[in-house]
């Protein structure tokens, strides 16, 4: 009897062996659908690039405008991933009755789209500390009838009070030439108050709000965007596609 079941059977045989191939092909892609991805698994560095890029603009300090300016040096990786470190100070307000003057620095981030293209958008980003203080020159009493203190000293210094910031913005940007780039945008700096930071008197206290705001930018790029670290590898492939 089992020997005529197994004759019966033999049919199909190559149905049951689709069948366990079709399970093990779904458990296989179960198991490479839970298998980890990463952003940087497997990606290489092709180029380098290092460049300066200095910028002015005008800003928003305690709702008045200022004209700021400053510059940032970066590396970047593959054209698009830019680190490095920049800085802005203020100008005089337009408003010279109040002298509230910023500078920042810290970090910078930049990530950018499609940088080949003539034309093309970066996403910029600085982390770092806000120092500002309430000028008390000459400056400040000579343009204006307010008259100056009793304790008021010339030589005196404002003292700094201090802010964390972040600050994201974003540019249009162009390719001009080989080592030139243009780049015009908006940003926003958002301090933050920090006690540890913080140092302050009562002649002198500056709030967050204050040195917070939007500031658009013009700036240029000067410097080498693209220089190839895996030479041997890009002429291999060159000549193999010949």
């Amino acid at each position: 009897m089992s020997q005529f079941i197994l004759i019966l059977l033999i049919p199909f045989c190559p149905i049951i062996q689709l069948i366990g191939q079709a399970d093990s092909v779904k458990v296989s892609n179960k198991y490479q659908n839970d298998k980890t991805e990463y952003f940087f698994d497997n990606k290489k560095i092709n180029t380098l690039g290092l460049f300066i890029s200095p910028e002015i603009g005008i800003g928003k300090i305690n709702n008045i405008s200022a004209p700021i300016a400053g510059g940032a040096f970066m590396l970047l990786v593959n054209k698009k991933l830019g680190i490095g470190f920049a800085g802005q100070i203020s100008g005089n307000p337009q408003n010279h009755k109040e002298l509230l003057k910023l500078g920042y620095g810290g970090v910078k981030l930049e990530y950018t789209i499609k940088p080949n293209g003539k034309v093309h958008t970066s996403f910029p980003l600085i982390i770092g500390t806000v120092f500002a203080n309430k000028d008390n020159s000459p400056y400040q009493y000579g343009n204006s009838n307010r008259p100056k203190p009793a304790n008021y000293n010339y030589d005196s210094h404002p003292k700094n009070n201090y802010f964390f910031m972040v600050q994201p913005g974003v540019n249009i940007e162009a390719n001009l030439m080989k080592y030139i780039k243009i780049f015009a945008g908006v940003n926003y700096r958002l301090a933050t108050n920090n006690k540890n930071m913080r140092n302050t008197n009562i002649t002198d206290s500056i709030a967050a709000k204050q040195v917070s705001g939007i500031t658009a930018t013009i700036g240029l790029k000067f410097g080498l965007y693209d220089y190839k670290i895996n030479r041997k590898d890009s002429l291999k492939r060159k000549n193999s596609s010949n």
